[in-house]
């Protein structure tokens, strides 16, 4: 994780795909690699990141949360708002996920009223 979060998403992409290989069932290194690829706007691969990690740890709010912003990039808003949704349920309390379930709502509105 200190790869990703060391400014070098390029470095760490490489480095958490040798960890997904080695044990395909690593959250973490599924969720890490999900957010390197998100900082490069790589979004279908990370889109399929953090599917497996919603798959492999269903109760991981930040991976639901996470997901929903890649889908907003991919432009499938209604798959995102399902998602803050379950961050939200698995995570009340959790104002990430609920303001960016706001701003989608937002955005939803503003294009259904053009």
């Amino acid at each position: 994780e200190a790869l990703g979060r060391s400014g070098r998403p390029a470095d760490a992409i490489e480095h958490f795909e040798a960890a997904t290989r080695l044990d395909p069932s690593s959250v973490p290194a599924h969720y890490n690699l999900g957010n390197a690829l998100f900082a490069l706007r790589r979004f279908p691969a990370a889109a399929e990141q953090y599917a497996s990690v919603v798959q492999l740890q269903p109760e991981f709010a930040e991976a639901h949360n996470n997901l929903a912003n890649t889908l907003v990039e991919l432009g499938r808003l209604d798959d995102a708002e399902v998602q803050y949704g379950e961050a939200l349920r698995l995570k009340p309390g959790f104002a990430p996920a609920r303001n960016n379930l706001r701003r989608l709502q937002a955005l939803k509105a503003a294009a259904a009223a053009r």
